[in-house]
């Protein structure tokens, strides 16, 4: 894994490069070898849409960019999978899948949000910062992820989205960013994992005390 959480950073590209950069130094892998890169970020640089957030990173990171001209010719894709707060879990989930194919050694997900303004805002609920994760098949059953939990509720509001206004921001529509959440949203989310949490401790055997995150 690797993080970035440079405060006089305001760029989600640049966050997300020295996350990918700093997870891909600490395992010590060769680039050559990333066959597939997830950016699971929300929030970007200028609200841009186009082009994928995920090539700029995999430019970013130099990620097998040109098969062509590399000495081993070899492609990585990259994509955006925006899924908000379980973007993540579910390019996991897609991961897993292209690993059991043999398509790749490793696969890169990444994800950075920031300011569309790139400046620092006060209103603007999230940290700015960036974080990756490289994932690889292995055989050995005691690694990797060795217990799951999943649960939903249905509700009526909104809990908490972003979105943009462009004919009320105008020119400003690059730096701009409305983020509504319900007023009780933190209270329902927090009894929601305990309720999904709990039992799945007791489940897995795992003693608060002995738990590290």
């Amino acid at each position: 894994t690797g993080i970035s959480t440079e405060q006089d950073i305001r760029s989600s590209i640049e966050h997300a490069g020295l996350a990918g950069n700093r997870c891909i130094e600490e395992a010590g892998v060769n680039r050559l070898d990333i066959g597939l890169m997830i950016n699971v970020g929300i929030y970007r640089d200028q609200n841009m849409v186009e082009p994928g957030m995920a090539a700029l990173i995999q430019k970013k990171l130099g990620l097998n960019l040109d098969y062509i001209t590399l000495p081993v010719r070899k492609s990585a894709f990259s994509f955006d999978l925006m899924h908000g707060g379980i973007g993540a879990l579910h390019a996991m989930r897609v991961a897993e899948n292209y690993l059991q194919t043999d398509s790749a050694q490793h696969v890169l997900i990444i994800a950075s949000e920031a300011h569309p303004s790139n400046r620092a805002d006060a209103p603007f609920p999230y940290a700015t910062l960036g974080s990756a994760m490289l994932l690889s098949k292995n055989s050995d059953a005691s690694k990797g992820i060795q217990g799951f939990a999943f649960g939903s509720t249905p509700h009526a509001q909104i809990a908490s989205t972003g979105f943009l206004k462009p004919l009320a921001c105008g020119a400003e529509g690059r730096d701009a960013l409305e983020i509504q959440v319900d007023a009780d949203y933190a209270e329902q989310a927090l009894a929601h994992a305990l309720k999904i949490a709990r039992p799945f401790m007791l489940q897995q055997n795992i003693a608060a005390n002995d738990t590290q995150l």
